[in-house]
């Protein structure tokens, strides 16, 4: 099986009306409440800014409705 290896630099994540952003790969604990307590129907969105196993940096962002 072949890996790749993906580095996580920031990413930032909106939940309502509210934003979040951080650096590396973990959710503040701050963002992880508010994520968790989004409430039904609502949307949430997060960009992620990140260096792919070809060495360049790029941004994947997704939405999400609960």
């Amino acid at each position: 099986m072949q890996r790749f290896n993906f580095e996580v630099l920031s990413w930032s994540l909106y939940v309502g009306s509210e934003t979040f952003e951080g650096v590396g790969p973990q959710l503040t604990e701050e963002a992880k409440k508010h994520l968790m307590n989004a409430p039904q129907g609502g949307v949430v969105s997060i960009l992620l800014k990140y260096i792919g196993p070809d060495g360049n940096e790029n941004k994947l962002g997704g939405v999400f409705s609960q």
